[in-house]
């Protein structure tokens, strides 16, 4: 893929299945999902192996609010919440980025965690 192919992330979509909507993220909706993900142990094994997940205080809360409110501002990614349609709240997140060609992801770092597998969550 070249730049002219590359695709522009700047536009950020909503859709909506049956059982979940991905849309942009919403602070004011999903902070404490988020942050009850990133400080469950068990997501960390999956997302960030071999460090432990870090004790959540001021620091953190504004590094999560930074990456996550400026999340609508990037083109070369899409950041999008997956909510459960029934609960209504947030369950997860889905990214796609373009880093200059396919890829797989690093040895121990796959692209769903507990936590980032909504679908099995709301699977009826």
């Amino acid at each position: 893929m070249n730049d002219r192919q590359r695709t522009d992330f700047a536009v950020k979509p909503v859709l909506t299945g049956e059982s979940v909507v991905l849309r942009p993220f919403d602070l004011t909706e999903d902070t404490s999902a988020i942050r009850s993900w990133l400080t469950d142990p068990e997501v960390g094994r999956y997302t960030d192996p071999g460090n432990p997940v870090p004790p959540w205080d001021e620091d953190a809360e504004r590094r999560m609010r930074a990456r996550y409110g400026t999340r609508a501002d990037q083109t070369d990614r899409l950041d999008l919440a997956i909510t459960d349609r029934a609960a209504g709240r947030c369950v997860g997140e889905i990214v796609l980025k373009h880093s200059g060609g396919w890829r797989r992801p690093p040895a121990g770092r796959p692209g769903a965690a507990p936590g980032r597998r909504p679908a099995a969550a709301v699977r009826r």
